[in-house]
Formats: structure tokens, sequence, C-alpha cells
């Protein structure tokens, strides 16, 4: 899988032309390579990277592992239900999926929680993600922390990032 992912970005004499890491993706798949490894990056492959886009396939790879309640799974295929990445935006099922892979793992409400912040970008969602990841600090997820400290400081919102540097500044080492 780590060389299929290696072939999607140009290096020299590694790359081969992209029709190319199509068919090898699709011999995998003939052979009965049944990793949910390998469904993922081919999926990722086929929405991000193929020359001919195959969303419906994408869609139907991500769907055998998010049945089989794999977090990962579930994960991409809500955020891409969401971005509209297999067609029409359907917020209701993406939602679900992305719910179900936060209930399975707090790192995929951090996740989430990055999603809102950086691509989303709209008030109600810069507000769900700074209340999620207040929750992860509480919740003492390792990086949730700092992940706070940056939006607070980098926001665009200059009270926001004085009252952030008022408290950091407060913080003793």
């Amino acid at each position: 899988v780590a060389l299929m992912e290696l072939y999607w970005q140009p290096h020299e004499g590694v790359s081969p032309p992209p029709a190319e890491v199509l068919r090898r993706y699709q011999a995998l798949e003939a052979q009965g390579y049944d990793n949910a490894d390998l469904r993922q990056s081919y999926a990722r492959y086929l929405v991000l990277k193929a020359e001919k886009r195959d969303p419906e396939k994408a869609r139907a790879l991500l769907l055998v592992d998010a049945q089989k309640d794999d977090a990962f799974s579930q994960f991409q295929l809500g955020v891409w239900l969401l971005e509209g990445r297999f067609g029409a935006k359907d917020p209701k099922q993406g939602m679900q999926w992305v719910d179900k892979a936060m209930a399975k793992d707090q790192n995929y409400r951090e996740a989430w929680a990055h999603h809102m912040f950086y691509f989303d970008r709209s008030p109600e969602a810069r507000r769900r993600a700074l209340s999620i990841e207040h929750e992860l600090v509480d919740a003492k997820l390792d990086s949730a922390r700092n992940n706070l400290a940056w939006w607070l400081c980098t926001s665009e919102d200059a009270t926001v990032r004085s009252v952030a540097t008022l408290a950091l500044a407060q913080v003793k080492p």
C-alpha cells in the first residue's frame, strides 16, 4: 500500500504513468488482495489523483470497511459525502458516518474539529470546532491543548487573539 501511494507523487524512476498506477490497483483487487488499507488507498487515489476519477468505485471501496465498523473508512466516507466528492453533497448521511467514527475514537473528533475549523470556516463551524477542542482538552487528548492554543492565538478575531495571548502569558513553564 505504501508503494502504491508513493506512485502518486512524481518521483523520477519510481512513479509509473497514471494509467499504470490504476492498473496496479486493479490487479491487486483482481488477485483478491482483501485489505482495508488497500481499499482506503485505492479510494483516495480514485477521488484525489486518478486521471479519470471514479467516485462511485471509491465510495463502494470505503463502504466495505465502513460497514465493518472501521472508523477511518467511516470518517473518510462521511467527510467526502459532506464535501460532495461522490457527486451531490449528502449532509445527513455524511454526518451519520462522521458521528460513528467520532463515537469510536476521540482522534476522529479532533479530526472533525480540524475539518470544520480549517475547511468549513463558517462562524458556526468555528464555534463548534472550538467547543470540541475544549472538550478534548478536558479529556486530556495529548494534542488538543496545543491545537486549541494555536487556533486561539491565530484567530482572525482580534479579541480572541488578545484573550489567548493574555492567558498564555500567565502560564508558568
